[in-house]
Parts: C-alpha cells; sequence; structure tokens
C-alpha cells in the first residue's frame, strides 16, 4: 500500500501587524508550464494582460477576474513575442505588434477576438514601422514611428486608420528615457530636431501642426532611467545641454521658463533622475562628485535643491531606487547596500528599515500594505514600513512563499483591480508555474483552526484538519475544485459544535474524483451564517522533474532536478526569516542543515517553467 506519497499543508503563523490575506489561482493559462502574465492594465473595466500559451507564443488575454472570464483574445499567428506596449486610450488597448505580413505595427483590441485588428499599415508592405512611445493627451494618442520619408516621426490618433497622421515631419524622439513622452498641460513634450534634419531641441505639440512648436534649442533631453514630474505648474526633468553635463531643469513650457535649475556635479554630471513628488518637493537621485549617488530634494531653485543624506558616508553610493510615497512617508531602495529606507525628508530622519533586502523593485501599495519585487532573485516582499513587518510576501492561505519571474523587463507586474491586487506569481499548491493571481483580504473564521493539510493515501486524498474554542459550529462543508477558483461540494463532516477543547476530523475520498486537487472547507454555524478556510492543493505528481526530500538522517534537504533547468533554491523558518538561498541547475543538489536549530521550515525550488515547496521539521 502506497504512504503518505504527495501533500498540501497550511499552518497558521502570526504575521506582525500585516493585513490578512488570501492569494487565488485565477487561472492556469499554460498548464504544461508558465505563461508569465505581465503587462497588466485596465480598460473599459477589463483587466488586460500579455501570457504566453503551451508553444510560448505571446497574446492578449482578458479576465473580470475568475477562471470562466479569463480568454485569450489574439493576435493569433504573427511573430512571437513581438507584442509591446500595452496602452488605454477611450476604452481600447493600443500596443504595437507584428503579424508576419505587415511588420511592426499599431495594433488595437477592444477585448474581444473580432475587435483585435490592426489600427493602421504606417510603413506598408512587410517593412516595419516600430512605433512605440504610446502615449495619451488631449484627447489623442500619440506615438513615435518610421515611415517611409525616414526615421521616427511623431504621430496622433483619435483611433482610426484615417486619422493616424504625421503631425510634422521632423524627427523625432523620447524623451527623458520614459516609455512614454512626458506630458504638462495637457501637451505632450519630446526631443526633435529642427526640421532639416541637423541641430536638436526639446519640443512641445498638442497634436496639431500649428501647435506643434520648439521650446528651447540645442538641449538634449537624457534618455536613462527616466521620469519626468509636474509641480506647481512647471515640469522636471534631466538635461544635457552641452555645457553642463546631465543636470536638473525645470520648463513652464516657454522658451524663457526653461532653464537649468541647479549644476550639482560642476565638474561632470549630476544625472539626477527616479524623481518622486512629496509634500510639495521633488525628492530624486543624483551625484554631486563628493558624495557619490545620494537621496537629494529640490523645491525648483538652486539653493533649494541640495542632499538629503549622505546614506553611505563619503565617496560611496546608496543608489536610490523605486522612491515612492507609502502612509505619507518617503520610501527608497538604496540599490548598492540592498536596503529599504524611509524619509520625511529630513536628514534626522532618513533611517534603515531594514537590510537584505535584495535589489527590490517597489510595485503597488494596496491594503495598506507595500509590495515588492526583487530585480535579482525570484524574491517578492511586502512591508508595513516596519523592520518586523519587511518579510517575503505572505498569504493566509499557503504558507509557501510567492515567488515571481520578471523576465520580460516590464514593471507592470502588479495591479489593484475591483479592490484586489494581481500579479504574476508561482505559489506551490495553487499554481502549476508562474500564472496569473491575486490576493483578496482573507475572511475570519468564526473558530480557530489550527491546521488544514492533505495527502494522497493508496489513491486517496485525505484530508485533516484541527480546530479550537469551536462556538455554536453546525458542519463543515468540504469543497473541491480542479482550477482553484470555480469550487463544488464534496462532501459533510458534522462539527462539534460548541468546544473549548482541540477537535481533529477526517475526510477521505478517490483522488480521481478531484483531478485539481483544490479543497477548501465551508465553515457553517448554527444560525446558517458561514465563511471559508483556505485553499489547499494535494499534488498528485511531481512538478516538471523537480522534487524535494528532507533527509533527517544527515540532516540534508535533496532536490533532484531532471530537468537540469536552472533551479533557485531558498530555505525560510517558519516565521519567514529567509535562512539561506542559492542558485544551481544540476540534477542533483545537496544542502546541508547542520547548523539548523529544531523547528519547522519551508524550502521552495524554482525554475522557469515549474516551483516546488516542502515543509518539513528539524528536530
Amino acid at each position: 500500500m502506497k504512504k503518505h506519497l504527495l501533500f498540501a499543508v497550511v499552518f497558521f503563523f502570526s504575521i506582525p501587524s500585516l493585513t490578512a490575506q488570501d492569494i487565488v489561482n485565477v487561472k492556469d493559462i499554460n498548464t504544461a508550464g508558465s505563461s508569465f502574465p505581465h503587462d497588466l492594465i485596465i480598460s473599459n473595466d477589463k483587466l488586460f494582460f500579455i501570457a504566453q500559451d503551451a508553444s510560448k507564443y505571446n497574446s492578449i488575454w482578458v479576465t473580470l477576474g475568475t477562471s470562466a472570464t479569463t480568454s485569450n483574445v489574439g493576435p493569433f499567428g504573427g511573430i512571437s513575442n513581438s507584442i509591446q506596449e500595452l496602452r488605454n486610450y477611450n476604452n481600447k488597448i493600443y500596443f504595437s505588434y507584428n503579424d508576419g505580413i505587415n511588420g511592426q505595427e499599431p495594433w488595437v483590441s477592444d477585448g474581444t477576438t473580432v475587435g483585435t485588428v490592426m489600427l493602421k499599415d504606417i510603413f506598408p508592405g512587410s517593412t516595419s514601422s516600430n512605433p512605440k512611445n504610446f502615449t495619451v493627451a488631449n484627447n489623442m494618442l500619440f506615438f513615435l514611428a518610421n515611415n517611409t520619408n525616414g526615421s521616427q516621426r511623431l504621430y496622433a490618433s483619435d483611433g482610426t486608420a484615417g486619422n493616424t497622421i504625421v503631425v510634422k515631419d521632423n524627427i523625432a524622439n523620447g524623451f527623458n528615457g520614459e516609455r512614454a513622452m512626458a506630458v504638462l498641460n495637457n501637451e505632450i513634450y519630446f526631443e526633435s530636431d529642427d526640421g532639416t534634419g541637423s541641430g536638436s531641441g526639446l519640443w512641445k505639440s498638442d497634436g496639431t501642426l500649428a501647435g506643434t512648436v520648439l521650446v528651447k534649442a540645442s538641449i538634449i533631453v537624457a534618455n536613462f532611467n527616466g521620469n519626468s514630474p509636474v509641480l506647481n505648474g512647471k515640469m522636471y526633468f534631466n538635461v544635457n545641454d552641452n555645457i553642463n553635463g546631465d543636470e536638473l531643469w525645470v520648463t513652464d513650457g516657454t522658451s524663457a521658463g526653461t532653464n537649468i535649475v541647479k549644476d550639482i556635479y560642476p565638474a561632470g554630471s549630476g544625472e539626477p533622475m527616479n524623481f518622486q513628488v512629496y509634500h510639495t518637493k521633488i525628492y530624486f537621485s543624483a551625484r554631486d562628485g563628493v558624495n557619490g549617488e545620494e537621496l537629494w530634494v529640490t523645491d525648483g531653485t538652486a539653493l533649494g535643491t541640495q542632499m538629503v543624506k549622505d546614506v553611505v558616508a563619503g565617496s560611496g553610493s546608496s543608489q536610490p531606487r523605486a522612491i515612492t510615497v507609502y502612509k505619507d512617508t518617503l520610501y527608497f531602495i538604496a540599490w548598492a547596500t540592498q536596503e529599504l529606507w524611509k524619509s520625511d525628508g529630513t536628514a534626522v530622519n532618513t533611517q534603515l528599515v531594514k537590510g537584505a533586502v535584495p535589489s527590490t523593485m517597489f510595485s503597488a501599495i494596496w491594503n495598506n500594505t507595500l509590495y515588492m519585487i526583487s530585480g535579482v532573485d525570484f524574491s517578492t516582499y511586502q512591508s508595513n514600513g516596519t523592520t518586523a513587518g519587511t518579510i517575503p510576501m505572505k498569504a493566509n492561505n499557503t504558507t509557501f512563499p510567492i515567488s515571481h519571474y520578471s523576465q520580460f523587463g516590464s514593471d507592470n507586474y502588479f495591479l489593484e483591480y475591483h479592490n484586489e491586487l494581481y500579479l504574476q506569481a508561482s505559489v506551490s499548491g495553487i499554481t502549476t508555474g508562474y500564472e496569473l493571481v491575486k490576493l483578496t483580504s482573507a475572511a475570519l473564521l468564526p473558530l480557530h483552526l489550527l491546521s488544514f493539510t492533505g495527502q494522497v493515501v493508496a489513491d486517496n486524498d485525505v484530508l485533516h484538519w484541527t480546530t479550537t474554542n469551536e462556538v455554536n459550529t453546525a458542519f463543515f462543508v468540504i469543497e473541491q475544485s480542479t482550477d482553484g477558483n470555480i469550487f463544488t461540494a464534496a462532501g459533510q463532516v458534522k462539527a462539534a459544535q460548541n468546544s473549548s477543547l482541540n477537535k481533529n476530523y477526517i475526510f477521505t475520498q478517490r483522488s480521481t474524483l478531484n483531478a485539481g486537487g483544490f479543497y477548501r472547507l465551508k465553515v457553517v454555524d448554527t444560525d446558517n451564517a458561514f465563511t471559508y478556510s483556505p485553499v489547499i492543493r494535494i499534488k498528485h505528481g511531481d512538478a516538471m522533474g523537480l522534487k524535494i526530500i528532507y533527509q533527517p538522517g544527515n540532516k540534508s534537504v535533496m532536490i533532484n532536478n531532471q530537468a537540469n533547468a536552472l533551479c533557485r533554491w531558498q530555505l525560510y523558518s517558519a516565521s519567514g526569516v529567509l535562512i539561506g538561498r542559492g542558485n544551481s541547475s544540476n540534477t542533483s543538489l545537496n544542502i546541508p542543515l547542520g547548523n539548523a536549530v529544531s523547528g519547522v521550515y519551508v524550502i521552495t525550488c524554482n525554475s522557469k517553467n515549474a516551483s516546488q515547496s516542502l515543509i518539513f521539521v528539524v528536530n
């Protein structure tokens, strides 16, 4: 008889001052691996994103938040991985795509297959116009594209082919390294020549020929790590005027009002970037040639432009990145030291929150929590602004870490939609790979559920759960699901009703009755009120050649990786503290745990197409 072959376990641990949340698999798009959903965007109250199928072909998907409402709308049959730059305009999604016939051209989708079509073949035939920098302003869609006249021109569109036209026949370039062009007073800003192919300068446009004018000649807008904040009707950005290097500039839309704010690094380039408006000032990273790259602030004057704090003392750099506002406080990542910092804009209150947060970028603020993605490994983090509350991302319905794989170079992996947070993630027992999931606010149970576990025994799914302090609990409905979204009743177990003691329950059914292996408990009170337990998943087979085994005899963990794909492993304590991590593509990997103290541990292994986790106890 087979004994306890594969299992799913949920234990419940406290997370300091963090809001309870469950993680739900929206849909396993690529059941043979991962779909890697990215570029999440909302249009016409629908959530759009790019994902790949089992053949690794990327197309546009749309969802209302459930598996049944998640569908592929195309386009189909073109060049794989050619979809780029989704942008919402007038309740439709516009993007760049190569259908294999007309080259890379602008496309549009209304969320249906029939409504996903090419907007216009700007460069007729198979030659690509390579549209990019889609920007919405003045109720028009702007973008840059090549046509038969040569290099990039500025286009404006009302969403129809006939009214998708060149605004002015100058060579146009993007602005400040942004994916979209900058916008001030409902006009777009870009860099362009003077119409003869020579010279360069800052231009603006309202979408008409007469309203497309030169703002300032002979300046080059920097083209890296850009964003261009607006404060008090003025826009701030990085400019090289061929005299002062890359420095902080400001414009009000006029030539006289477009000037350098301060030459931060007189002997070189201050390279201001990563701008963030906070408390009527703008904060950014810059270097002055003495203190390295640190956190700076400006009020728009030279005197009011100064370093906030020399985080890494001396000539070293902290490299502030992803500066954002959370709980009325400024947070940033010190990229060089891999630390999370916060500030109220003063040096004395610019303080370390937590170290060993590996090169993370902020992704979302949801449910009073800050979420982050590591740019180094698969880690995802959440924070409530405290040291203890900055931890690997947690969900109430699983003890396994939530991992992420940012292979597409976009930062649009997290997005709030209908009061839930959608993201790309891989979670053992919940997804089969990197898929679209959502975080929901976890409901409180009317009793204290100590554990909810499942395992396969002799081709049966066996569920165990333990409660304490039951008050007016009538019965448990065991619900099952093939996809983790739509549940049906599988059986019912009578509850103790009222008990202050620990009570143990069991439910058994044939594994073939629930191929997906997802289960949850519907806890029903005597007054017919009910709520749900976290979801668990019983795994009926190994995950794409990955298997993790704890070897108590020599106190080590063995990872069998038959696919020889790069496995990024992480070891956590039961409270979520990261103990160790590493990378290996070996068929067999042994991780010694000789120094591990007694307790419960979780180890995860994530590869491009699979993830596996194991909870084990060290005695």
